[in-house]
């Protein structure tokens, strides 16, 4: 080493910048040839910590790996989606203040950083309102009945558990597990909150996390942070239960647009996507052409005005102890920002609705909704949706200049997207924009530019529109390779949880594969990759009985009902469903209830009490749900006619009963149903006729059915390309079970086997191990090793050899003898196969 230190032009002494960094040293040591030791004892002291820090942390993530089981599953499976980052660094850097025109200034204290967050998570609201102090509204609905103790215990049910509690320090765990002790005097404080028209101030205090959003480029603008308010938790309970009520009063009523998706039962991404694509292909079919222009709204959760807001539900003729409700809750809010163990004074909300309030979803879609009213004029080439805050405005025309045309009025006209933007206080950020011209492939008419009085927007060949990127000639392409792409990125980051030699296990992985990687490269495939998609729904009560049942039998799915009364004949009701390809046991349960309904009606002197018997509680629980599932609409016609039954019992104190029954123990009417269940099964049926006019038609295919009847399809073209191939036979001579799971049942049996163990037995079955017959395959001629074992040369060296005859093992042979003391185990089928043996 050189005694002195030089960088470009300027020339330091070796020994003065020894004593420049490390003061305490004496000058004796500091003599060139005694530093230039020191510094490389320093040194590679410095790589030897660093290399023994890097194989601790190494060996402590695979010990990690390896102990891996339940909830960690899904801790592992963070660690593959969040970035990398030290723990010890602060999550918020240095912000930049814009100053006038273009100069920045940089922020750095947590006080000033929490003010510049603050200006930018909660605006001021506009200085005039657009709300006309004369405003007329209609007539708002009645109110809803109060609250039950049960919907109160419903919506306690619903709260995560372990989720961060608000200023009150409440957790929701404890709401949970005292909810039978402490629902009675929920239900008096809230009704008491609702009939008094107030709400309890401190419910009006919050925390509000500042987070991250993931995958900016710079987080020292404020575009790169997110707020999360944490609530009072009775508060949020009581905002749970009011939001359920809006959001039915919205369904019932239809109060809100019918293109309006999010934030509604029913009403998913992926339903928003089939309308656009619907709308799209039913252009083309008439030799039209579409162009969409997806809006983007600039901060629109935080911009929410109140007064509109409060004007909007009062427009939607929403009932006044919800309005009022609504408004105490907005107005007269304070906040503190949290972030890197800081906690900011209290700050005052004056405007918007708060994010992670269980009310945002549905009191944002009331906020938003007219520009859906607005836009949509019934014409045969306007149309609007919007899934929350993402609207698309679609112009149908003969060309492109025509949509456009009609796309700048929409836009521009008198009461139209950009004077609802102003009225709303949600401007548009014209920057981000989006214009698709749809025309089928091979097309000759070719979209130009859209010119608004803000921006040109430039027709794009694909966009991203919730998750899924749409092309112009709706080939999806582009989608296929945003899902590949998606599944490339989680095979690599699945490298680093498990490997042939360590890691986690196989059934965890498996587990991790189905519930993340699968979800996350199909999302929404029945949008892009199927032509159709079947959509289906699914809902809830004694002298006369009626007992039904729901089979599957002979390759059909059929449902019977059997009404027994003492003193007269039974009398029955069938219904053939269709194949069990296309309809389930579960559908024909809901059937079930149909029959027995239409049973009921057509009963003579039915005005008495009646129970209705079903052994399927899962069929019961969907009567009585109000959220969609598979079935829904047999549910749904289930309501419709035990409507009209009461309706036609009105005044007589009928009551209708939904029960369950144990199956198959020996009650007759059970099994009497179960009898005529399997023989509709078969086919037979009741007359035309003698059914409710909903049964009349064939019923909508089951996507349940239909996805269970592919996968069998897949599973046994599986089956007959494996007993095809070559490598079966070998196979077939260890393990008789395969194709099947057989091999992951004895991974999740074996629980004392690591990742490494496991992988050694699967190359042990396979005989894909390095022994010298498997290795000799793949030698070059000059230099290929012989096949004979290097232990005892005697006989080749396979895994037959090295388990049951070389005698170099027998000492390992005498234990494993002794561990299983069941000869019949010792056989080499049975030591790779056996969970015993292994």
């Amino acid at each position: 080493m050189h005694g002195h230190y030089r960088t470009a032009s300027i020339h330091y002494s070796f020994p003065s910048l020894i004593i420049a960094v490390l003061p305490y040293l004496p000058p004796d040591h500091v003599s060139p040839s005694s530093c230039a030791v020191r510094c490389c004892a320093l040194w590679e002291s410095n790589k030897r910590y660093n290399k023994a820090i890097h194989a601790a942390k190494t060996q402590y993530w695979e010990d990690w790996l390896e102990e891996v089981d339940g909830a960690d599953v899904w801790t592992a499976n963070q660690y593959l989606t969040q970035p990398s980052m030290d723990g010890g660094q602060s999550r918020i850097p240095m912000l930049q203040r814009q100053l006038n025109g273009s100069a920045m200034q940089p922020v750095t204290s947590n006080g000033d950083k929490s003010q510049l967050l603050a200006s930018a998570f909660f605006p001021p609201p506009p200085a005039v309102s657009s709300v006309t102090a004369d405003a007329e509204y209609p007539d708002p609905l009645p109110d809803l009945a109060p609250f039950s103790c049960a919907r109160i215990k419903v919506q306690l049910a619903k709260l995560s558990a372990f989720k961060a509690p608000g200023p009150d320090g409440i957790p929701n765990v404890v709401l949970i597990r005292s909810a039978d002790h402490i629902v009675h005097h929920l239900h008096r404080i809230f009704e008491a909150s609702l009939r008094l028209n107030t709400y309890y101030t401190p419910w009006q205090e919050s925390i509000t996390v500042v987070l991250c959003k993931p995958g900016k480029p710079r987080y020292d603008l404020l575009k790169a942070y997110r707020p999360i308010a944490l609530l009072n938790t009775l508060g949020k309970v009581l905002s749970m239960l009011v939001a359920e009520q809006l959001t039915f009063l919205g369904e019932e009523h239809g109060l809100l647009p019918a293109t309006h998706f999010g934030g509604r039962p029913g009403r998913t991404t992926t339903d928003a996507m089939h309308l656009l694509v619907q709308t799209v292909k039913d252009a083309w079919r008439q030799s039209k052409v579409v162009s969409a222009l997806f809006l983007d709204i600039e901060g629109a959760f935080p911009n929410a005005v109140t007064d509109r807001l409060i004007h909007n539900l009062w427009q939607r003729r929403i009932p006044q102890v919800y309005t009022d409700f609504v408004g105490h809750m907005l107005r007269g809010r304070s906040t503190c920002l949290r972030f890197d163990d800081f906690i900011s004074d209290l700050i005052a909300i004056a405007n918007g609705i708060g994010q992670g309030d269980p009310m945002s979803m549905i009191l944002y879609l009331y906020y938003d909704a007219d520009i859906l009213d607005i836009l949509q004029n019934h014409s045969c080439s306007e149309r609007a949706m919007a899934f929350v805050d993402d609207s698309v405005l679609i112009a149908i025309g003969s060309n492109f200049e025509a949509t456009h045309q009609t796309l700048r009025d929409m836009m521009t006209q008198p009461g139209g997207a950009i004077e609802w933007s102003v009225a709303h206080n949600s401007h548009f950020e014209f920057s981000k924009l989006a214009l698709l011209n749809f025309s089928p492939i091979g097309s000759s008419k070719k979209g130009t530019t859209l010119v608004l009085p803000n921006a040109e927007v430039e027709p794009a060949d694909s966009t991203c529109y919730l998750g899924v990127m749409f092309d112009a000639h709706l080939t999806w392409k582009v989608q296929y390779q945003y899902a590949v792409k998606k599944g490339n990125v989680w095979a690599l980051a699945l490298h680093r949880l498990a490997r042939p030699s360590r890691g986690m296990t196989a059934q965890h992985v498996r587990q991790l594969y189905i519930a993340v990687a699968i979800p996350k490269m199909l999302y929404a495939i029945d949008v892009w990759c199927i032509q159709a998609a079947l959509e289906a729904e699914q809902a809830c009560s004694d002298i006369i009985c009626v007992y039904s049942d729901g089979s599957a039998h002979g390759g059909g799915v059929g449902a019977a009902a059997v009404l027994l009364r003492v003193g007269r004949a039974p009398r029955k009701l069938q219904y053939h469903l269709g194949s069990n390809t296309k309809h389930t046991v579960f559908e024909a349960e809901l059937a079930t209830a149909l029959l027995a309904l239409e049973l009921i009606r057509t009963e003579t002197d039915a005005s008495k009490s009646t129970s209705v018997a079903i052994d399927n509680q899962a069929a019961i629980h969907a009567l009585s749900c109000t959220k969609p599932k598979p079935g829904h609409h047999l549910a749904a016609a289930f309501h419709s006619e035990a409507a009209r039954l009461k309706a036609m019992q009105q005044g007589r104190g009928y009551q209708l009963r939904i029960r369950w029954i144990a199956g198959h123990e020996g009650c007759e009417g059970n099994e009497m149903a179960d009898v005529e269940a399997k023989a509709a099964a078969e086919g037979e049926g009741s007359s035309t006729d003698q059914l409710l006019k909903y049964l009349q038609k064939l019923i909508p295919d089951s996507l349940l059915a239909i996805k269970q009847a592919f996968l069998k399809t897949i599973r046994t073209r599986w089956e007959m390309q494996w007993r095809a191939d070559a490598r079966c036979t070998n196979l077939k001579q260890l393990d008789d079970k395969l194709p099947g799971k057989s091999f992951m049942s004895l991974l999740n049996k074996a629980d004392s086997l690591c990742r490494a163990h496991a992988s050694l037995l699967f190359q042990l079955r396979v005989g894909h191990v390095p022994l010298n017959a498997y290795l000799h395959r793949f030698s070059k001629p000059e230099d290929r090793q012989p096949k004979g074992c290097p232990n005892c040369n005697y006989g080749e060296e396979d895994v037959w050899h090295i388990i049951m005859q070389c005698p170099v093992w027998l000492q390992e042979w005498d234990a494993l003898k002794w561990a299983l003391k069941i000869h019949c185990l010792l056989q080499f089928n049975n030591l790779l196969t056996s969970n015993k043996a292994v």
